[in-house]
């Protein structure tokens, strides 16, 4: 793993929130608790910083405490796919994957946002995951959910057509007052090519439905969005 930043000493709010992630915990499970929050570093994210890069070894299991992290496969000719996005109290299902099979990264994970994560250490991982049920079930609670959605992301980029994705993107970023997007950074939401994404907002302007400017897409017809919006999956 790149280093993120110089570790900081974690403080009591840092404790706390340690906590509130592992309230699974039972009353057996407090002496490791007690090792996990006595031996974590706390990083700070940037935006656009690389967390982890593909091949990259995984030297510590993160648990995201504020900010965004994108997970994304790029390809040779520099095409890229977003996998995942972790929020707070996530953590990511491929760190997982290499700590339990010492295998490395195989993607980019890469802050989206100024962020917190606090790392634990490879060791401390698994002397905790061996001896604590509470954390073992934290870890595996977290792997599954994460490999569910990762099913239903590889699910929506094989069935589901292009303009349906395209339309529920454009509506989730209408919904969150964000109109400044590019059609780069549509694609790689999407798993397309950027001239892809450009002739379908074409077609869209042309319905009338948004309203294109440069760096700048603005939806007019939300209705019209949502109706293209509904799933619909090929055979």
């Amino acid at each position: 793993m790149r280093q993120i930043n110089a570790p900081i000493k974690h403080n009591a709010n840092i404790k706390k929130r340690l906590q509130g992630l592992f309230l699974s915990f039972s009353e057996d499970d407090h002496p490791t608790l007690e090792l996990l929050l006595e031996d974590v570093a706390v990083k700070r994210l940037k935006p656009g910083q690389e967390i982890y890069r593909i091949g990259s070894i995984c030297d510590s299991f993160l648990l995201l405490l504020t900010g965004t992290v994108r997970v994304q496969l790029s390809s040779p000719r520099g095409r890229q796919i977003t996998l995942r996005r972790l929020g707070p109290g996530d953590h990511c299902s491929l760190t997982t994957s290499c700590l339990l099979g010492r295998s490395v990264y195989p993607a980019d994970a890469i802050s989206e946002s100024h962020g917190e994560a606090v790392a634990i250490s490879r060791e401390t991982f698994h002397r905790a995951f061996e001896q604590s049920p509470g954390f073992r079930r934290f870890v595996l609670e977290g792997y599954a959910f994460s490999h569910a959605n990762l099913i239903a992301r590889i699910e929506q980029l094989a069935f589901v057509p292009i303009d349906t994705r395209l339309s529920n993107a454009l509506l989730d970023f209408h919904e969150k007052g964000e109109d400044r997007v590019t059609h780069q950074e549509l694609a790689v939401e999407l798993g397309t090519a950027r001239e892809v994404v450009s002739r379908r907002l074409k077609q869209f302007e042309s319905e009338g439905w948004v309203r294109l400017a440069r760096g700048r897409i603005t939806v007019s017809d939300r209705n019209s969005l949502r109706q293209l919006g509904n799933p619909c999956y090929l055979d």
